[in-house]
């Protein structure tokens, strides 16, 4: 007698088909997979729509990988239209790149460049670019031109005095990494050399106070110097 024919296997209903959202599997998932030379896998597409390209593991939508120095996971965008756009990230989403890799995003702050929950890097939509550690770099160039600037007048000397006098040199260091420096509080220096919220200061403006404090005294000095010189000559006759 011939053999029973197999159970039909039931249909997945439809409140448990594949959402995107579910976990990687324990084993690859193999939807789609091209392969190339034998054990390689060029580019993988898993139930849950993650695609891998050089890996049959993707853990996110688009996961490259490659350990081949003349194969780099990297992507080129070439042409007259060449560039990537990204919008916000969800609040509240934790930020954290999987296993210490850096990430590009956008959050409230502007463009991100982080890793491991910190920004190390943020672009503001105004231009501004705040930085968490050190910035390296052969010379530093203020923006200065005339054609940038409005209601240019004279910072006068006894301005000048008035606010080196409010600024105190204190030692300390930073709590994220115990460096030590000698330096400003922000809270604490006059509302000419700090930003408007007194959290940071503005260097080249301590710099423009210095210097015209500077060319005062020498301008006292030089008068001095005239006097002594006159009052040494009468003396010689």
């Amino acid at each position: 007698a011939p053999a029973p024919a197999p159970a039909p296997v039931p249909a997945k209903p439809e409140s448990a088909k594949s959402t995107g959202k579910e976990p990687a599997p324990a084993e690859p998932a193999r939807g789609v997979q091209v392969s190339g030379n034998p054990g390689f896998v060029k580019v993988t597409v898993d139930q849950a729509g993650r695609v891998g390209i050089w890996t049959p593991k993707p853990n996110s939508i688009l996961h490259m990988h490659s350990d081949d120095t003349a194969r780099a996971a990297q992507v080129t965008v070439t042409g007259a239209t060449a560039g990537f756009a990204f919008g916000p990230r969800v609040a509240g989403l934790d930020p954290a790149a999987p296993s210490g890799l850096f990430e590009l995003y956008a959050d409230g702050d502007g463009a991100v460049i982080g890793t491991g929950g910190a920004k190390l890097a943020t672009f503001a939509a105004d231009g501004t670019v705040n930085l968490l550690g050190k910035v390296h770099a052969e010379s530093f160039e203020s923006t200065s031109s005339r054609a940038f600037k409005t209601s240019i007048e004279p910072f006068l000397p006894a301005r000048a005095h008035k606010v080196l006098d409010g600024l105190d040199a204190v030692q300390y260091e930073f709590t994220r990494t115990g460096e030590k420096h000698v330096g400003f509080i922000a809270e604490d220096v006059p509302d000419e050399v700090a930003n408007a919220s007194h959290t940071s200061v503005k260097v080249m403006d301590v710099v423009s106070v210095l210097a015209c404090v500077v060319k005062e005294q020498r301008a006292t000095i030089e008068q001095l110097v005239r006097r002594v010189e006159h009052l040494e000559a009468r003396g010689r006759e």
